[in-house]
């Protein structure tokens, strides 16, 4: 066994980290060899001094400067027993710094070709790494440096043609009015509501003003909710009779009001004029849109009435309300933003199915002027409500262009900080390459994200090309709600298909392609409405026919010319509203999304689709199943 000392040295010797500390020491004492050398050579000490200095200047590996120094040495030895003089020797030495550049390049040149791939390659390396930091360094201040020029006041543009309407052309006050006695009313009896908050049935767990436009009639809060209407109808013949003017009369604007009121636990929000300086408005794209929820309530509580005079057999008040619900609808239809498009739409349609609703319960209620008189004003409807708002959704997206990118006066311009931020709190996500990130996300992160934003710059397509391609769509979207649910196919897709496709290719431009307006289901929900439109019109001459003849009509043929002008098309086969008269009464539909004729056969409530996605896409999944239009379905 060895003693203790002697595997302490042996350990040591061994040691990793004191071979990491010898490796270290020999590069820093690379000469170590050549100065032993030197050192024990017999020369004259001028001549050692200067052998040594030119070895020291070659930077050369350790063995490389003994190889060196030994030459020297020998070198000089052989002069001086040759019978030169020190100086002279000292002369042919020449300048050690320019001896020693010229003896490590002719070294260099000898060393194996390993070494000199690898030599390049760190050479090739760091010269990357120096232009990539120039590089970065340049997007940086380009990134930095660009700021947003917000000049066009796209509010002005829009609310310019409200300023032109007088007070008895807006419906809004009268809205407002009914609201706050409607909130009032309903503070009271949802306070008195006898409903069972455990009743299995979710439709009389909660209080009936909370069921508005279909309370049950066996709720237990009927009765009541019909008595607080009756108080009601003073202000809400008020809002049926504004329904009737062009406009709600309400601003487009980032900015709103609250109205307490009184005796309420809720309020109204309404907007207000937006500021004249468009460097202090947020941007059309984060325009406030309260009217839409109110227009709603206002909506359920005209269906709600209607269901109330066709308990009464009250023709005319049911005239009047379903009138008031499409000039509800065309208001909306006359506000400036897609929303209100759709929200229009869910009117008029709610309309439509009042209208069906009341015709299946009680065929005999209107009369035949009712039924002409309502055929005319839902189609003269038609092609006024039944449409989208695209023109401000266009400028929209050039709001926040312009909010977002520097402007070189041609158009164009480039992705500036404030840009990432506005398009990442638009989207409530982060951008491909860095974001405004979380206050949770790791720091690391955060600062990676920060590192990125020069490069998303630098990679997002120039600001006229986003809006050429954001027109594009916008443009294919008009193309077919002109031209029918075909060129959902042939436009909207192809053109939405592109933007994908630069999505997959330029990472900068995908962020953007998030805040174009799903224009598929949208442009889809207009057909779809124009569809139950047609029925609905088809429905008003089958009644009428029945007026003067007694009877429904066997076949829609029937009804052509004289009640209606031609039978309405299908929108999911592309055949004609189907229709069959049966013993319990005449049933109207159309193929549904699957695009087979199931005979009238609707779905389960939970399997009803209206979608038009299969006439686009073959593979779409549809349910097996007609959209039935009448009788209504529950």
């Amino acid at each position: 066994m060895k003693p203790l000392s002697t595997a302490w040295r042996w350990s040591v010797r061994h040691s990793p980290i004191m071979g990491l500390a010898r490796g270290v020491g020999g590069r820093l004492n690379r000469d170590r060899v050549a100065r032993r050398l030197i050192d024990s050579a017999e020369l004259p000490e001028p001549i050692r001094e200067r052998v040594g200095a030119i070895v020291r200047r070659t930077r050369l590996h350790a063995s490389e400067q003994g190889d060196v120094a030994r030459e020297l040495i020998a070198h000089a030895q052989d002069a001086l027993r040759a019978g030169g003089r020190e100086e002279e020797l000292l002369a042919s030495l020449g300048n050690p710094p320019t001896v020693a550049r010229l003896i490590r390049r002719a070294v260099k040149r000898r060393r194996p070709l390993a070494y000199q791939i690898r030599r390049w390659t760190l050479r090739a390396a760091a010269l990357s790494l120096v232009l990539a930091i120039l590089a970065y360094t340049a997007l940086l201040v380009r990134f930095r440096s660009g700021a947003p020029s917000i000049r066009t006041d796209y509010y002005a543009q829009i609310n310019a043609p409200l300023r032109e309407l007088g007070d008895e052309d807006k419906a809004w006050p009268a809205y407002r009015d009914a609201l706050i006695e409607w909130a009032q009313i309903r503070e009271r009896l949802v306070a008195s509501s006898r409903v069972d908050p455990d009743d299995p049935d979710p439709e009389f767990r909660y209080p009936g003003a909370d069921h508005i436009y279909d309370v049950p009639r066996d709720h237990p809060d009927y009765d009541a909710t019909v008595e607080a209407f009756r108080a009601f109808r003073t202000t809400l013949d008020r809002a049926a009779h504004a329904a009737l003017r062009p406009s709600l009369g309400l601003p487009c604007s980032d900015r709103t009001r609250e109205i307490k009121i009184e005796g309420a636990s809720s309020w109204i929000s309404e907007p207000i004029e937006p500021s004249a300086n468009p460097s202090e408005q947020s941007g059309l794209f984060m325009t406030l849109l309260p009217q839409l929820g109110h227009s709603r309530t206002i909506a359920r509580l005209f269906a709600f009435d209607i269901q109330i005079a066709l308990d009464k057999g009250d023709a005319d008040r049911i005239e009047r309300d379903i009138r008031a619900l499409l000039g509800l609808a065309s208001q909306l239809r006359r506000e400036p933003m897609l929303i209100s498009s759709l929200v229009g739409m869910a009117v008029h349609n709610l309309a439509l199915s009042r209208l069906a609703l009341v015709i299946h319960t009680n065929p005999d209620l209107l009369s035949a002027e009712q039924l002409r008189s309502l055929s005319h004003a839902i189609a003269g409807s038609k092609d006024t409500v039944l449409t989208l708002n695209l023109e401000t959704e266009r400028l929209a997206f050039y709001d926040m262009l312009q909010r977002s990118f520097t402007d070189n006066g041609r158009g164009g311009g480039r992705l500036t900080p404030e840009g990432v931020r506005l398009i990442s709190e638009s989207l409530e996500a982060p951008l491909d390459f860095g974001a405004v990130p979380d206050v949770d996300t790791p720091w690391l992160i955060r600062k990676a994200d920060d590192a990125a934003l020069p490069i998303l710059g630098a990679i997002t397509p120039d600001r006229a090309k986003i809006a050429t391609l954001y027109d594009e769509i916008i443009d294919a979207a008009r193309r077919t709600l002109d031209a029918g649910p075909d060129a959902i196919a042939t436009e909207l897709i192809p053109a939405r298909e592109r933007l994908e496709r630069l999505a997959n290719h330029r990472v900068g431009w995908s962020p953007l392609t998030e805040l174009i307006p799903l224009l598929q289901s949208s442009v889809s929900q207009v057909f779809l409405s124009r569809a139950a439109t047609d029925q609905t019109l088809a429905l008003l001459a089958a009644a009428a026919f029945r007026k003067d003849h007694a009877a429904w009509p066997e076949s829609l043929d029937q009804l052509v010319p004289m009640y209606l002008p031609s039978i309405p098309p299908d929108p999911f086969d592309g055949a004609t509203l189907k229709y069959r008269l049966d013993p319990s009464g005449p049933i109207f539909w159309y193929a549904g999304a699957d695009l087979d004729d199931d005979q009238g056969r609707a779905p389960a409530p939970s399997a009803r689709v209206r979608s038009l996605r299969k006439r686009a896409d073959p593979n779409a999944p549809a349910p097996d199943a007609d959209w039935v239009l009448f009788p209504p379905q529950d």
